[in-house]
């Protein structure tokens, strides 16, 4: 190409220097960008490239309008800008080296990272987390970055039992339930995970409670007794109230009182047992037998008598009141104890003249330490002398029965000067009279007056240093 200028008033012209020689060259050929896509972080991103390339042609990689790396030249096949972890959308420019003509390739490549996620599962079961014996129980998995189609394999004590999202069996306690889940979520690490549950069956059973009275149901007056309750399938936090006497005192798991003789105490419990029959249960009921402190009472009988000859057996036997339902003995002759003598009754033949027999009793009420003693003096005649009318003694007593009052005459079997002792006792060995009289050459004649004494049957007892005499009377005032 030249120019001519030309002057548009003189129409004077003139060609102008040199020339410019204008050539055409070719574009490079057009290939696709190659590559892209998402990444998950951390693991090393992705490749970009171009699916083709010509030789003397540099391809050159641009994120925007910021290069990317250092050009690449063609070589008549594919090219790789290596591996991308910048997030972006990549393109290619290509570039004719003798020419420096350039052209766009074909498309483009997106670069995108994810972050990685971890897979959890968990067990669900449609009784809870507490499954009662008998049940029929559906397990669903529950997962958590398992992805749009997670895989699942169930197995029981080790026996595969599915591969869907939920099972159903009768489970047993402690078998070990285990889920294996393979996640399909993008970035998923790891991919499979597992979740074991080793479960706890627990029994159907029907609530009941236990009361126990402390120190127990009989007690002393005056005495605080706690009252605590033991319940069974009562469940975690289990409800209790308390009655005394038809109204409630207490909801709390014990209670304590100083109770009245007949209080009626009894509990009822509600419970939370998740596997119960029913919904409270009632104690059995606790009658409470008060004590009052009072001593024994006690007498004696001696059976044949006070009145014994040497080595004659004897049975004393303990009456008791207010002794309880098992009171303890204690027998004691002349204050010694006797050992093994420890029931209501004892028997001897080793007596002595006017040895002193006790009897202590201790209650077994709740009113502890209470005691009660009596005694009584047996009269024991020498040896070969009896409870008999001896050849010889015509001794009687007269009127009998009587008021009170009676006369004791006859003749001894000796007929010497000699003291006669008198003795009347009741039929629990107690003496109402004593006298000693003398009898004269054996004749006795002594009258006798009780004073005010209850009507019933007496003995008389009369001894001498030869003889001893029982007489049986009734006193009919």
């Amino acid at each position: 190409y030249t120019v001519v200028a030309g002057n548009l008033t003189t129409g004077c012209t003139a060609t102008m220097t040199a020339s410019a020689v204008v050539g055409l060259s070719a574009q490079p050929a057009v290939f696709a960008v190659t590559g892209g896509g998402n990444y998950c972080i951390g693991t090393g991103g992705v490749h970009v490239g171009v699916n083709g390339s010509t030789s003397g042609v540099n391809y050159q990689l641009y994120n925007g309008f910021t290069i990317v790396g250092g050009a690449i030249s063609g070589t008549g096949g594919i090219l790789d800008f290596g591996t991308i972890t910048t997030p972006a959308t990549y393109t290619v420019i290509a570039t004719d080296i003798a020419s420096t003509c350039t052209r766009n390739m074909a498309g483009s490549a997106t670069v995108a990272s994810i972050p990685s996620v971890t897979p959890i599962v968990n067990i669900s079961a449609s009784g809870g987390d507490t499954l009662c014996s008998g049940t029929f129980t559906t397990f669903t998995a529950m997962p958590v970055n398992g992805g749009t189609a997670p895989a699942y394999l169930w197995k029981v004590n080790g026996v595969v039992m599915g591969t869907s999202a939920a099972f159903s069996y009768t489970p047993a306690n402690t078998d070990i339930v285990n889920l294996t889940m393979t996640s399909n979520a993008a970035c998923a690490t790891p991919a499979t995970v597992t979740r074991t549950s080793t479960l706890t069956v627990m029994p159907t059973g029907t609530p009941g409670v236990t009361v126990v009275a402390n120190p127990g149901n009989e007690v002393c007056k005056g005495t605080m007794v706690n009252y605590s309750a033991a319940p069974v399938y009562g469940g975690s936090t289990p409800g209790f109230n308390w009655i005394k006497n038809g109204v409630s005192v207490s909801t709390l798991p014990s209670f304590s009182y100083t109770p009245t003789d007949g209080d009626d105490i009894y509990c009822i419990v509600s419970s939370n047992y998740v596997c119960r029959t029913a919904a409270s249960a009632t104690s059995s009921h606790i009658m409470m037998t008060v004590d009052e402190p009072t001593n024994p009472t006690v007498t004696i009988i001696a059976n044949p008598g006070l009145n014994l000859a040497s080595g004659q057996a004897v049975t004393f036997n303990a009456n008791v009141l207010n002794g309880g339902a098992n009171p303890s003995y204690k027998w004691l002759v002349n204050g010694v104890a006797v050992p093994s003598a420890t029931t209501a009754n004892f028997v001897t033949s080793t007596l002595s003249n006017l040895d002193v027999v006790t009897c202590e009793v201790t209650a077994s009420s709740a009113c502890t330490g209470l005691t009660g003693t009596a005694s009584a003096t047996v009269h024991v005649s020498g040896v070969g002398v009896h409870n008999v009318v001896l050849v010889g003694s015509d001794i009687s007593l007269v009127p009998n029965p009587n008021k009170g009052q009676f006369t004791v005459k006859g003749t001894l079997v000796s007929n010497t000067d000699q003291d006669v002792n008198l003795e009347v006792t009741n039929m629990l060995g107690q003496v109402v009279y004593t006298t000693i009289v003398t009898a004269r050459n054996g004749e006795l004649n002594e009258k006798v007056q009780l004073g005010t004494i209850a009507n019933g049957m007496y003995i008389l007892n009369l001894r001498s240093g030869s003889e001893t005499k029982v007489f049986h009377m009734v006193i009919e005032q």
